[in-house]
Parts: C-alpha cells; sequence; structure tokens
C-alpha cells in the first residue's frame, strides 16, 4: 500500500490523487497507476513531455462542466414540455443560471443530487485502470494478482478489475459515488464476514499507513566499521512512535466515558449552586 500512495503521488488531478499497484502472487511489483490524463502511445502525461495536456494545464475539469451542462439541459427540456413554470421577471435562462450556481454550493440539494456523482465524463484515466493497462501494454498477465489502491475502486474501474482476472483488492479510503456492490453483486463481494471464490474480494486495508511506514522502518547502518551486525543501539528494538490505544474505536470509549463523568459532575454542580441560591 506504500508503494500504491507513492504512486499516487506523481498526480495531479484536480479532485484527488490516488495511486495503484497490482502485485503477482508471489508479492512482485507488476504494475503501477495513478489517476491522470492519458496520452497517444501509452501511458499518462509527465511534466516534460513536448505536449503536456493534464487537466492542470487546461485548468479545468471536464467532468464538472458536463454535469452542469446536463443539468443545465434537463431544466430547458422540463420547461419545453411545460413542468416548469417561469414568470415573466425570471425566464428560463436566469433558472438554469441559479441550477448551475446551486450545484457549486457545499450541502445545497443540488450539489447532492445523483447527476453530480457521475464520473465517466473525466479525460483522466483512474489508477486502476491505468495499472491494468500499462500490464497489456506491457505484456503482463495480472489474472489472480492482487491490487492495492488508496481509494475504493470506482463502477468503471470495478469492471475493468474484474475482467482482467484480479482476484483481490485492497484499499484505504471510502468512495461513496461507486456503485461496483450495486453493479456487480455476481462478480464482486464486499463483506468481509463473505468469502466467494469465484468474485473478486474488495477489503479494507489492515496494516501500517502508508504515510507512516518510512517513518516505522527506514534505518541507518546495521553494521560496524569490520561489516559485522550490530545490535540495535538503544537497547530492545521496539516501534519508534507514539502508542495509545489499539484501535480509534477504544479511544472513542474512553472519550465518551470521560464525557459522561463530567456531565454528570456538571449536573450535580448546577444543582448544588440551584440548592445554595433558594
Amino acid at each position: 500500500m506504500y508503494i500504491a500512495k507513492t504512486a499516487s503521488l506523481r498526480s495531479l488531478d484536480l479532485s484527488r490523487q490516488v495511486g495503484a499497484a497490482i502485485f503477482s502472487t508471489d508479492g512482485e511489483v507488476l504494475t503501477l497507476g495513478c489517476n491522470e490524463v492519458p496520452k497517444a502511445g501509452g501511458g499518462t502525461y509527465w511534466h516534460n513531455d513536448d505536449l503536456d495536456a493534464r487537466d492542470y494545464e487546461l485548468e479545468g475539469d471536464e467532468n464538472e462542466r458536463i454535469k452542469r451542462a446536463i443539468f443545465a439541459d434537463v431544466v430547458r427540456r422540463l420547461d419545453k414540455v411545460e413542468l416548469i413554470k417561469t414568470s415573466d421577471d425570471r425566464g428560463i435562462d436566469e433558472i438554469i443560471k441559479f441550477v448551475v450556481a446551486e450545484t457549486s454550493i457545499k450541502g445545497s440539494p443540488l450539489k447532492e443530487a445523483q447527476i453530480m456523482d457521475l464520473l465517466e465524463f473525466g479525460r483522466i484515466i483512474h489508477a486502476e485502470m491505468s495499472a491494468i493497462t500499462d500490464a497489456a501494454r506491457l505484456g503482463k498477465s495480472i489474472k489472480g494478482s492482487t491490487l492495492y489502491c488508496t481509494t475504493f475502486p470506482c463502477h468503471m474501474c470495478a469492471k475493468h478489475i474484474v475482467s482482467a482476472g484480479i482476484k483481490r483488492v485492497l484499499y484505504i479510503e471510502p468512495y461513496p459515488k461507486s456503485y461496483a456492490e450495486q453493479l456487480h453483486p455476481d462478480s464482486i463481494s464486499v463483506d468481509l464476514n463473505e468469502r466467494h471464490e469465484k468474485r473478486v474480494h474488495f477489503s479494507p486495508f489492515i496494516g501500517i499507513s502508508p504515510v507512516r511506514f518510512r517513518y516505522l522502518f527506514e534505518r541507518g547502518r546495521r553494521k560496524d566499521q569490520d561489516g559485522h551486525f550490530s545490535e540495535w543501539f538503544e537497547g530492545i528494538p521496539k516501534p519508534i512512535m507514539k502508542y495509545t490505544v489499539a484501535t480509534y474505536l477504544q479511544n472513542e470509549v474512553a472519550v465518551s466515558v470521560i464525557f459522561d463523568r463530567t456531565l454528570k459532575s456538571e449536573k450535580v454542580a448546577n444543582f448544588i449552586k440551584v440548592k445554595t441560591s433558594n
């Protein structure tokens, strides 16, 4: 997952950086991918290409523009069939302008509309698809492999993952816009308690966080001047990190207990204060 995270860092996508790494059954790296705009000849654009046509350079995301254009088209057609009534002082163009503006406001019902979840019109190739198509371009078989991805795959990537013969997917961040499970219940399993032999199993990653990996495992010299192994100079080896409890759930329970005690103490103090004043 550290390698997948590293792959994501070369992306200049305007939304988020996503990385993917495909590993063989023997634990060998087969291909890497990140979400970036593809270029003719294969692969994706780099900063030193003669032509750099990334969204970063074009200063816009076509997916966002087209989604709003679809919204505007729907409103205009509803007006044509007279399902929208406009007043004399508010024409359809003004309503469309208002609707498009609302799609950019956080918390707005239009911003949360399903149509705003559309992914199909982005120019970028997603990290998972990038890794899969690179394998095809380079002639590497990925059947039975494991794909590590920093984000849960979208429904477009999911069907490529299934078709490519990848056996397992591990991810960190969820992705609410993905309809992978709904569209491919016959081919994908996301239930941790369900292990279906003929389905691709999507699992949340459990292990060392990519952002902590280097901090925990990077070391200096482990031999003396004669080339012999040197014992850890700080005594018994132990993790180089501040450790609290095993999981955030335990932290939440502890904080809830403290909050409950504090709340009860405040109630008692306020009750005594009221009784005293009376």
